[in-house]
């Protein structure tokens, strides 16, 4: 009976079903050539022969290393690039040693111990450039999330400060309020891509669950549970009383032709 086992790691681009299924599939198919060629009853020639004839395995090993060079490139910035580059290269070269091996009429010792241990190498590299891909893009997600979050804080920070809000200081702290909200759906949506359409929603929900602490005062503040007359109930109030708020997509453009996109200028706005 063939071992069989549900992989679940989490890829980074359009490829990511594809390279679930075939990282499952090889590692499946690596785990079941090993366990046949470490039966004390079989012989050397026999042996070879079984890896030999494991030509489709190396293509898929081939290809999910293609893929690959996608995964790194997901990452932004070169200087973190590079542990994963290195990764991305030395499985090349194994690889490159895998078709040579496979060309072969026949596998010494040597070459079965090198032929099992390249297939077995390229599985972890292939973990080991998602693990290091992953962690880039959540510490990115967060990075950006807290700076949205703290965007948000400053204009209630002003906001309580000043007192009375025109149209436009109300529009500008809705407009970060769905900042926010669109930086935790990309962030739980790129969590989530590696799953299937009927898991996808239920991963999403997870990953905001487990983003959720970092947000308890936010939520409960706009959710109007605090008593501060000063909530961001009262501005909920305000704005639906404006006969023509102006949308989000107004005052990105102001931001954008104003350049006040930063935190203090955000804050200096409030005062004026």
């Amino acid at each position: 009976m063939d071992f069989s086992f549900s992989f679940q790691a989490v890829f980074h681009t359009d490829n990511a079903p594809l390279c679930k299924s075939l990282t499952q599939k090889c590692t499946n198919e690596i785990i079941n050539t090993m366990r046949d060629c470490n039966d004390p009853d079989i012989e050397p020639t026999e042996m070879s022969n079984i890896l030999l004839q494991k030509k489709e395995l190396v293509e898929n090993l081939k290809t999910l290393i293609d893929y690959m060079k996608e995964e790194v490139n997901v990452i932004g910035d070169e200087e973190d690039q590079k542990p994963s580059k290195e990764i991305y290269d030395e499985s090349l070269k194994i690889v490159a040693t895998l078709e040579d091996l496979q060309q072969k009429d026949k596998l010494d010792a040597d070459g079965i111990k090198l032929f099992c241990t390249a297939m077995v190498d390229i599985i972890k590299h292939v973990l080991d450039i998602v693990i290091l891909t992953d962690k880039w893009c959540v510490r990115i997600a967060i990075n950006y999330v807290d700076r949205i979050y703290a965007q948000v804080l400053a204009s209630v920070k002003a906001y309580k400060e000043i007192g009375t809000l025109d149209k436009l200081d109300v529009a500008k702290l809705i407009n970060n309020i769905g900042t926010l909200t669109n930086a935790l759906s990309v962030f739980t949506e790129t969590r989530a891509s590696v799953y299937d359409d009927e898991e996808k929603q239920k991963r999403m929900e997870e990953c905001s669950k487990q983003l959720k602490p970092c947000f308890d005062n936010f939520i409960r503040f706009i959710s109007g549970y605090s008593d501060d007359k000063n909530s961001l109930l009262s501005f909920k109030t305000f704005y639906s009383r404006q006969r023509n708020p102006p949308r989000p997509r107004t005052i990105r453009y102001f931001y954008r032709r104003q350049q006040k996109d930063d935190l203090d200028s955000i804050y200096d706005n409030f005062q004026k």
